[in-house]
């Protein structure tokens, strides 16, 4: 395990971050794709996952998804570690080295419970959201309506207004949990 702050900052750096990109891939394209597909066929009669466009966007998505997804687990894991070493100054490397281990079990243990259910709620509202849109357009449609909430600013501001197909794909939520919805327009 590693005791200094250069070992913990190597051993970050050093972490196969490639390997946990397949594994976030692998449980993500998959359950993306039906939620598309579900969401867009519970809207419209016919719906074709293997569209040129439909695929093309779903697949820079996942890519785009799975990158956000590691940057912030990777700035999260760094900022803990900067936290836990300027709380607790110097002291014995073990020490500080068996602290740091703790507090990130401690961390962790929670953690991944609530940040799975936020990733599951947000990246279904991103699939619902894409499936609407993309059959929407699969259909002939050229805009939608938005409906979100108005707890924020950019979600009171997207209430009730017109995008088109381009708009909604590039906005499908404003934050993790958004409520954001898409309903066909013209």
């Amino acid at each position: 395990m590693p005791t200094t702050a250069a070992q913990l900052v190597a051993a970050l750096e050093a972490f196969d971050w490639d390997a946990w990109s397949d594994r976030l891939r692998a449980g993500l394209e998959g359950p993306y794709r039906d939620t598309v597909e579900e969401a867009a066929r519970a809207v419209f009669d016919a719906f074709s996952v293997d569209d040129a466009f439909t695929s093309a966007f779903m697949t820079q998505y996942i890519g785009e998804r799975i990158t956000q997804l590691d940057a912030f687990t990777k700035e999260s894991v760094a900022a803990f570690i900067v936290r836990v070493l300027e709380e607790e100054g110097a002291g014995s490397t073990t020490a500080l080295g068996q602290l740091i281990r703790d507090e990130v079990r401690t961390y962790v243990a929670n953690y991944q419970t609530w940040r799975a259910n936020r990733i599951a709620r947000t990246e279904t509202g991103y699939a619902y959201n894409h499936g609407t849109t993309l059959g929407w357009k699969q259909a002939g449609g050229k805009t939608v309506n938005v409906t979100d909430g108005d707890k924020d600013a950019p979600c009171a501001a997207a209430n009730g207004a017109v995008w088109t197909i381009e708009e909604a794909l590039d906005n499908p939520l404003s934050h993790p949990n958004c409520t954001r919805a898409f309903s066909p327009n013209d």
